[in-house]
């Protein structure tokens, strides 16, 4: 996927975009938000996806990112109010087809 994608649903299918904005929203509440590191273990993806669907998602204004001022100056992300008005219905999707799930398995 190219850095200067616009970010469309199609774009969202089929790169971690909906994963990674998932993340982000189920850690919204931590006040210096999420590490690069973390957020790579926590998506189950490659490296490389995770990199270029977090530019596109950047350049689209859905997350925004800053590093540590100190030692080891590490990369951190946060969604934008533009990501959260976009993780809020994926969240109750993911929520509504997670209890579906769960109803069939019992």
């Amino acid at each position: 996927m190219p850095n200067d994608e616009q970010l469309t649903t199609a774009m969202l299918e089929r790169t971690a975009a909906i994963r990674i904005i998932l993340y982000l929203y189920k850690n919204v509440d931590r006040p210096n938000g999420v590490y690069l590191t973390e957020l790579i273990r926590g998506i189950k993806a490659s490296s490389d996806t995770i990199m270029l669907t977090m530019n596109t998602l950047l350049k689209n204004g859905l997350i925004k990112d800053y590093y540590e001022e100190s030692h080891p100056y590490k990369r951190i992300f946060n969604l934008t109010e533009l990501g959260l008005s976009v993780a809020k219905p994926l969240a109750a999707v993911d929520r509504a087809l997670r209890s579906q799930v769960s109803k069939s398995n019992h």
